[in-house]
């Protein structure tokens, strides 16, 4: 019988766990944690489905034209025209599956404004869409459990694909004493997040830290879009990092603004009057960012304003109750009767592994799915669709590798795990052996946040690459119940280096990505940006959009 390894269990590792089970499979789940600390929890906003039941004339064709418009059409058309196609069918199956969802006066599924999109098509649950689609999930995945097809490994850390003659047969974890691992599979999915561990002040898990996606460009998988990283614009700062004020604020109708000639300036309604507080996600954090540098940021500081309190307090307190609550808890303000300060912060990565519209990537027998993955949004995200491009992600990947995977023996897969586990303690070895920088992931997170920021240029992207350059691949201690954090932020280190020159070979403004010295969109960059890494270095190409992995 065919065995899917799956690595991670928010939303796409679940979705694609409970595929694979349904189709036949065997499937072990690796996850560091239980699903209900998965960054999927963390969604605020919602999930996108042209569901049409507000009398708009919606439809799937406008949904995929305004994905591919906010994405400044570098999103693979077909890709995201098959994605939403079947989101409705989706999201009326996860209704059916015990997923709860807020619900209009007619029964059916209720849908609100979010940023980019001309039609209401956001389906939410006032408690937390993340929190609701985990839960059904979780559930749906317990039941495949109690079938047994469903393994579900938690407290283990991804090192290191194991490889044969090319093909990823299996991988090597860490356990909590420290010890190795060895899971053998016939197709391996990756759904662990972000890239959040490269960088700090971001929005997302500290679960979610890269070192899959970085481990496995590093063994050869490619990456694509590295550049495109998405800036939310209302965030709330906290000393320990910054805390997501969904969209969803702006799409009941909260307001940003900012203090001009001694009255509130609505800048956004200035600027834009026609989608105002909902533009797509990169034109209003570039606009604040505007705002801020020219001298309008709110006291004085490097934020605006969030006015709910001139809206329905039954919308501020209950169909935005995550968001008052929110407020309230880390920052002491009643969001129905003063406003939120915000600020832009780091929140989704667009870039990931390279994979085509099957969900393969070009390490053969590893599939990716979610926001690990290079797909749907091109360079940058709708509000609303991450949700959705995990969990339709999620079950393409599972499809492919069932179709797809193929076997070797025990006795292969024990010996290549074998070598794979020694070449692991050999590189250990180096770490405990030298002097160490202690402060080195620090640094290395506050490096990529300030060389990727939300305005770029050459001789900042070169003068972060002659920084990164200064660091040592052993500069972190490897105690023995931890020691994969080393051999993590080697890879990582070549994967942070990945991102910086793909975005300084981009030398364009396109979405997410904006050059001070490129500042127009060019024809010329309307590819994707792949990076490749072969023994350690890392060089950059362009390939056009929609390409397939044989």
């Amino acid at each position: 019988m065919k065995h899917i390894l799956v690595v991670g269990n928010g939303l796409a590792g679940m979705t694609a766990a409970i595929r694979a089970a349904e189709l036949g499979c065997n499937v072990t789940v690796v996850s560091k944690s239980e699903p209900a600390r998965s960054q999927s929890v963390m969604a605020g906003g919602g999930i996108n489905a042209a569901l049409n039941t507000k009398g708009e004339n919606d439809s799937v064709l406008s949904h995929a034209e305004d994905t591919i418009k906010a994405g400044v059409y570098l999103a693979d058309e077909k890709a995201v025209e098959e994605m939403t196609s079947s989101a409705p069918s989706l999201v009326e199956g996860l209704a059916k599956r015990g997923v709860v969802f807020d619900r209009d006066g007619d029964g059916n599924i209720d849908l609100r404004n979010f940023g980019g999109q001309k039609k209401k098509r956001t389906a939410y649950a006032k408690s937390g869409i993340g929190k609701q689609l985990v839960s059904g999930l979780s559930s749906e995945l317990r039941r495949k459990e109690a079938e047994g097809r469903v393994v579900s490994r938690i407290s283990l850390r991804f090192v290191s694909p194991v490889m044969h003659e090319g093909r990823c047969i299996g991988a090597v974890f860490q356990k909590d004493d420290g010890s190795f691992e060895a899971i053998k599979a016939d197709a391996v999915i990756a759904a662990s997040g972000g890239m959040g561990g490269i960088f700090d002040r971001h929005t997302g898990s500290a679960l979610s830290d890269g070192s899959v996606t970085a481990s496995l460009f590093v063994k050869g998988a490619e990456a694509a879009n590295l550049e495109m990283i998405q800036y939310h614009p209302t965030t709330i700062e906290t000393p320990a990092k910054n805390i997501l004020v969904t969209e969803a604020a702006r799409g009941e109708g909260g307001r940003l603004f900012t203090m001009r000639d001694g009255k509130r300036w609505y800048f956004m309604e200035e600027w834009y009057p026609e989608g105002k507080n909902l533009m797509p996600r990169d034109i209003v954090s570039r606009s604040i960012h505007k705002v801020c540098m020219d001298g309008f940021g709110l006291d004085g500081k490097y934020q605006v304003g969030l006015e709910l309190e001139t809206l329905p307090k039954d919308t501020v307190y209950k169909k935005l109750m995550e968001v008052s609550e929110l407020s309230k808890k880390y920052l002491g303000i009643d969001a129905g009767k003063e406003p939120i300060p915000v600020v832009p912060a780091i929140h989704y990565f667009m870039g990931g592994l390279y994979v085509d519209r099957f969900h393969r990537t070009t390490l053969k027998g590893v599939y990716a799915a979610g926001e690990c993955a290079c797909q749907y949004h091109g360079a940058n995200r709708l509000g609303g669709n991450s949700t959705l491009g995990a969990i339709y992600g999620g079950r393409v990947a599972a499809e492919t590798a069932v179709k797809e995977c193929e076997s070797v023996s025990l006795d292969v897969f024990e010996r290549a795990a074998e070598i794979e586990v020694s070449n692991i303690i050999d590189k250990l070895s180096l770490h405990r052996e030298i002097n160490r920088e202690v402060n080195a992931v620090k640094k290395l997170k506050r490096l990529m946040t300030d060389t990727m920021s939300i305005i770029r240029f050459e001789e900042g992207l070169k003068a972060g690459l002659e920084e990164l350059a200064g660091f040592s691949p052993r500069d972190v201690y490897a105690p023995k119940n931890s020691s994969a954090d080393a051999l993590h932020f080697e890879n990582k280190l070549i994967l942070a280096r990945a991102v910086i020159l793909s975005a300084l070979e981009r030398r364009e403004s396109r979405g997410s990505h904006a050059r001070s010295d490129y500042p127009d969109m060019s024809d010329e960059f309307r590819k994707t940006t792949v990076a490749c890494c072969k023994n350690g270095e890392v060089s950059i190409r362009f390939d056009s959009i929609g390409r397939e992995f044989a």
